[in-house]
């Protein structure tokens, strides 16, 4: 069972920033590159934008953090969860 306390407020969202996390010029994870030259699905690096619509929102600040994670890991360097006003696109 999920624990409640994870998941984001109403009209918020969590984000995966660049560092640093408060400055104002910081870019948001937009998405993740991959390689699918062989045949399999190798994650290569990711894509930040300076702007927050369409890009990658989690509601669960636990999947957040497992993603900033697998980036941080991916390209060694160092990323931040934020939570921020943001609503999820109804497509």
């Amino acid at each position: 069972m999920q624990n409640e306390s994870t998941k984001a407020p109403q009209g918020k969202l969590f984000y995966i920033v660049t560092d640093p996390p408060a400055a104002s010029n910081r870019c948001y994870l937009y998405h993740v590159n991959y390689d699918r030259s062989n045949g399999n699905k190798i994650a290569r690096g990711s894509t930040f934008a300076p702007f927050k619509r369409g890009c990658r929102a989690f509601d669960d600040q636990q999947l957040a953090n497992v993603y900033c994670r697998f980036l941080c890991e991916l390209e060694e360097k160092q990323f931040h969860i934020v939570l921020e006003a943001g609503a999820r696109n109804n497509t």
